[in-house]
């Protein structure tokens, strides 16, 4: 179990090192925690290496100073039909440079031009932790990504996958096609068990599998959190309660319960509605106020107001009582101090990446739940509420 980013084999004159795939710019605080903690990580390592990276939308700026280069993610200005990104994917895979420069005069609006000037330039490719490489994801997760893996062992250079979630695939073509470039990769680190067996019984050798990257985040010094709960009018004992709309059936009152047995327990305590993905693409905020507009009499419930950064979201929930949350990185942040979390899934993609989140933690710190169960009874059990009260008031 890997729980480190020690297998990227970076000699001590690697130069520049090429970070892509973490939606930095979206405000998808989880990916652009996976791609601060590496990237902080080779600060370290090598101060004196520079980092490119790619970004879906501007402003993105890294806490870290190494990173000086930033070009649009692949798809994000021309996101051209499948069919077109299929032409590309099998095109470099069969025939690489020349299947490259022939296609770029044919079809000059080709996203591959800009990351084949930054693999020039760069020593090491290396894909930051996320969840894509699946059918939902296919567009960039499966098809862009593997196109540039193809692209950069048709260079020449080293890559490797970082903290990433493999599968589910629901199609043949997926399958075929995730698989075929993970292999060609130099190694592959996932962040579940899950996605480690499934890359093994399809004889993906160079592989393990450890902590998700977003993990080794900093945490605040006391006196910035401080600083935090202060703005936010936060008290020192608080909950966090973080979730999202999957999808357009999403009824947020099914979260009512919670609230309403947090009241019961008569602790004192703040509810701090915590969203992950906070910018106008990717964003959970409205959703949250909607909640606490129910609740508008009471002035215990408060959403965290954005914009924040990823070291802030982990430093909120690593001071709270208890997290509970349908977002995958808010559980990995509460997972340093050992923070008690309620997790609701909506899906198999979401209970295979809680299973992975919770494999290392202590069991009596971790609560698994269907969001459809708890949509159709509007209560909970007694197993958790059991689990929310001794965590609360620590029994």
């Amino acid at each position: 179990m890997l729980n480190s980013f020690d297998f990227i084999q970076a000699d001590p004159h690697t130069s520049r090192i090429f970070i892509l795939g973490s939606a930095n710019g979206s405000g998808n605080l989880g990916d652009e925690a996976m791609f601060e903690a590496i990237t902080g990580y080779f600060n370290q390592k090598l101060p004196l290496c520079k980092v490119t990276t790619d970004v879906t939308r501007q402003p993105f700026d890294s806490i870290y100073p190494n990173v000086d280069r930033q070009i649009p993610m692949y798809g994000s200005i021309n996101n051209y039909r499948a069919y077109i990104k299929l032409l590309e994917y099998f095109g470099i895979f069969l025939f690489g440079i020349p299947f490259f420069k022939l296609w770029k005069r044919i079809f000059p609006k080709t996203e591959l031009s800009r990351y084949y000037a930054e693999f020039k330039e760069s020593d090491l490719v290396v894909f930051s932790g996320a969840g894509a490489i699946n059918s939902r994801f296919r567009s960039y997760g499966i098809f862009g990504w593997g196109t540039l893996v193809h692209l950069a062992k048709s260079m020449d250079k080293k890559v490797y996958f970082s903290g990433h979630g493999i599968g589910p695939f629901h199609s043949k073509i997926d399958h075929f096609c995730a698989v075929t470039f993970l292999k060609r990769a130099d190694f592959v680190k996932c962040r579940d068990q899950i996605s480690y067996e499934l890359l093994k019984e399809n004889g993906v050798k160079n592989c393990d599998w450890g902590l998700d990257d977003a993990y080794f985040v900093e945490i605040l010094q006391d006196s910035e959190l401080q600083e935090v709960l202060s703005r936010n009018s936060i008290s020192e004992k608080f909950v966090v309660l973080s979730f999202h709309a999957w999808n357009k059936t999403f009824d947020s009152s099914a979260f009512d319960v919670f609230v309403e047995q947090i009241w019961k327990l008569d602790a004192g305590l703040d509810i701090v509605l915590l969203g992950n993905k906070i910018k106008p693409t990717m964003n959970d905020i409205p959703v949250l106020e909607d909640f606490k507009a129910k609740y508008a009499t009471n002035p215990r419930i408060k959403v965290l107001a954005p914009p924040y950064t990823p070291q802030v979201s982990k430093s909120i929930i690593s001071k709270s009582k208890l997290l509970i949350t349908t977002r995958y990185h808010p559980a990995i942040f509460s997972g340093e101090k050992d923070i008690p979390c309620i997790a609701v899934h909506f899906d198999l993609y979401y209970h295979q990446k809680f299973q992975g989140a919770f494999h290392h933690r202590n069991k009596e710190s971790v609560l698994h739940l269907s969001y459809q169960d708890l949509q159709k009874s509007r209560d909970l059990s007694v197993e958790s509420l059991g689990f929310l009260r001794s965590k609360i008031l620590n029994d």
